[in-house]
């Protein structure tokens, strides 16, 4: 059944078999077994094809979910979606809206069966110093603080040159 989905996915997105590629998994009697093993698999399988999967889709119901006959899918048909944080984030997102598209035609046997979405940015406060002028608040001190440390070194300079009576030693030269 999973294969079956997965090229309904391919169909209605303009993909072909080969853009969506199946792994077979090894055989477990477990679910936490199946788990494990899944995970290496694909672990092995991301490193043997770096820079070329974009996601990956688990469906976890292909282990221990009996398929309901009318669909030919389980009733609860759970999935992980493994994805590449490097590119673009939306591109999970359509993958994810693919497969529950693909899930909600099977288990409605109705092949026009879509899910209208639509994606925003998540909204952020303004920043809260938004308004505040440093430079009107506090620009001058700036302009003064300079001045100071100028000031200071040289006032450290002359009475290092008093204390050290280096004039009256120039004078005897």
């Amino acid at each position: 059944w999973v294969d079956n989905l997965m090229m309904d996915v391919a169909s209605k997105n303009g993909l072909t078999p080969h853009d969506v590629e199946g792994v077979a998994l090894p055989k477990c009697h477990r679910p936490m077994d199946c788990v494990a093993k899944m995970n290496a698999t694909l672990y092995t399988y991301f490193l043997d094809h770096p820079m070329s999967t974009q996601n990956a889709v688990v469906f976890l119901g292909a282990f221990v979910a009996k398929v309901n006959r009318t669909s030919g899918i389980p009733n609860d048909v759970g999935y992980w979606l493994w994805f590449n944080q490097t590119a673009d984030p939306l591109l999970a997102m359509e993958t994810r809206l693919a497969v529950d598209s693909a899930i909600l035609r099977k288990q409605t046997r109705n092949p026009n069966a879509t899910i209208d979405i639509r994606l925003a940015s998540f909204p952020k406060p303004p920043w809260r110093n938004a308004n505040v002028d440093f430079a009107a608040g506090s620009g001058g001190i700036w302009y003064y603080i300079p001045l100071m440390i100028i000031f200071f070194f040289l006032l450290l300079e002359i009475v290092t040159e008093k204390e050290l009576e280096m004039r009256v030693g120039m004078q005897v030269m």
